[in-house]
């Protein structure tokens, strides 16, 4: 099963938190996806998905009530 970028960044946002790899760019690197974004998400950042929310007319919950 592949998995989205979206979950590769999650996960290794999940090994950094944990301890298991001591830089960023390792974990960036080990789950192939940008280091830069990797970086700003455990800063705190948001998917631009996330970040949009509050701009769209249905939040997420909202539209998986719908379907």
């Amino acid at each position: 099963m592949a998995f989205s970028n979206e979950q590769k960044l999650q996960q290794a946002l999940k090994d950094v938190q944990a301890q298991k790899f001591s830089l960023i760019r390792a974990a960036a690197k080990a789950y192939n996806v940008d280091h830069s974004t990797l970086g700003r998400r455990h800063k705190g950042g948001v998917s631009k998905q996330n970040a949009r929310e509050p701009q769209q007319l249905l939040s997420q919950k909202q539209e998986e009530l719908l379907i």
